[in-house]
């Protein structure tokens, strides 16, 4: 009788590890697939924008019409006009080609951007000369030179464009490429992305001082204000 009570016991314990381990093994498939689902959307560019299922009834976008829609703002009339265009009636109705008669005449006004002005080709004529001391070259440079190449690199891009290409790609997070295509498209400027990519560069080379004296500035400074903008990693 003992021998068998002994072993009812020993598989009573049996059952109940069985049941245990049934458990953790469903538990952990549960977290395994929690992982992969969080690694999955933690490599989506889109991931910090993500604001999970989208609701079943979403309120219509925009300002909505009534009493606490607020005081409504127009585009304010020119202060000048460089332009004026005249559009007559036309000799019959579009619709039913019967005769058409003037009843009131309107105005619309229209601010656009200018044609794209000329491209500016400067010629530096360099005097180039030697020392009578030392044998040293002197070659001088005018303000506007972004360059001292001559020969077959003598052909430079002026420091407005190089900073305008600058500015796209640091401030306005444009691709090389896109910046070359742009600046193509808008002022017939050709130049391959290398051009402003090396450009960047030596910008940066020059504007070195000023950015250690920033950080010598900012650790000097008895506050400083963090960038604390959140990054939203998954469905909360």
């Amino acid at each position: 009788m003992l021998l068998q009570r002994r072993l009812d016991e020993a598989e009573m314990r049996v059952r109940r590890l069985e049941e245990r381990i049934a458990g953790h093994e469903d538990t952990e498939k549960r977290l395994l697939a929690r992982i992969d689902e969080l690694e999955r959307a933690g490599k989506r560019q889109a991931s910090p924008f993500s604001k999970g299922d989208p609701k079943q009834k979403p309120k219509t976008p925009g300002r909505k019409p009534g009493k606490e829609y607020g005081t409504r703002r127009f585009r304010p009339k020119p202060d000048r006009v460089d332009e004026e265009i005249d559009v007559p009636l036309p000799e019959a109705c579009p619709k039913c080609d019967g005769e058409v008669e003037e009843v009131g005449v309107a105005e619309q006004f229209q601010t656009d951007l200018p044609p794209p002005p000329p491209l500016i080709v400067r010629r530096f004529t360099i005097h180039v000369g030697k020392c009578g001391s030392c044998g040293c070259r002197v070659q001088p440079r005018d303000a506007l030179q972004t360059s001292d190449a001559l020969g077959g690199a003598a052909v430079q891009l002026g420091p407005r464009a190089l900073a305008l290409g600058t500015q796209l790609n640091k401030a306005y997070g444009l691709s090389w490429g896109k910046v070359a295509h742009l600046v193509d498209s808008t002022f017939g400027l050709k130049a391959t992305r290398a051009t402003y990519c090396r450009a960047s560069l030596r910008i940066a080379k020059k504007l070195e001082p000023t950015y250690e004296a920033l950080i010598q500035t900012t650790r000097k400074s008895p506050i400083v204000t963090p960038d604390e903008t959140g990054w939203r990693a998954g469905p909360q």
